[in-house]
């Protein structure tokens, strides 16, 4: 009988690969899934890999935008990540009734003291801020670490065009790979935790 293969191994690891764009790919998408299923385990990760996948791998093109000469990321906007934040926004909260139906903003209301949620009136709002602030803080980091990295790099270009930008561009990378991950990693710990089961 052959060795199981690891669960996080969408492709076959061990037959020959090009370094081409597909492989770039297939690997970038691999290392969404393995994130996410050690969050939200195998079958919730192959499930939404469609959309955490494409969103990191957009997020991540945009940000690496910014490092070509003459271009801005589409990340340097508010607006942009914003967008990013609402549609992750949307997913855990659609999948939180979901998997839970209505029961789901019953977490909103506390923890349960003889049968009922006591503290309700002082937990509702903290609640409702905590979770409406959550696309705001997405779209917030991801803008400001992007905007600050693309006018660093801006400026020592301007200095020095030659070869001391070298180093900030390298930088840049992986500011892009970093705010990818980080946006990415939190939008699949934010359906991970609305698919879990509503605790009775």
């Amino acid at each position: 009988m052959l060795p199981r293969k690891p669960a996080g191994q969408l492709a076959r690891r061990d037959s020959p690969r090009n370094f081409g764009l597909a492989a770039m790919v297939d690997g970038f998408v691999g290392v969404v899934y393995d994130l996410s299923v050690d969050v939200m385990g195998e079958d919730d990760a192959r499930r939404f890999l469609p959309l955490t996948g494409t969103l990191a791998m957009f997020v991540f093109v945009c940000n690496i935008q910014g490092l070509i000469p003459g271009l801005l990321p589409p990340t340097f906007t508010l607006k942009t990540n914003l967008v990013f934040a609402l549609i992750a926004f949307l997913t855990y909260n659609v999948v939180g009734v979901m998997r839970n139906g209505f029961g789901y903003f019953a977490r909103f209301l506390g923890p349960k003291i003889g049968g009922f949620p006591w503290l309700f009136p002082l937990l509702l709002p903290v609640e409702l801020v905590h979770h409406l602030g959550r696309p705001v803080s997405l779209s917030l980091r991801l803008t400001g670490n992007i905007v600050a990295d693309h006018k660093v790099i801006g400026l020592v270009a301007l200095m020095a065009p030659l070869f001391v930008p070298v180093p900030f561009l390298l930088l840049g990378t992986v500011v892009a790979i970093v705010q990818t991950l980080v946006f990415t990693l939190l939008t699949i710990i934010f359906i991970g935790l609305a698919a879990e089961p509503e605790e009775h």
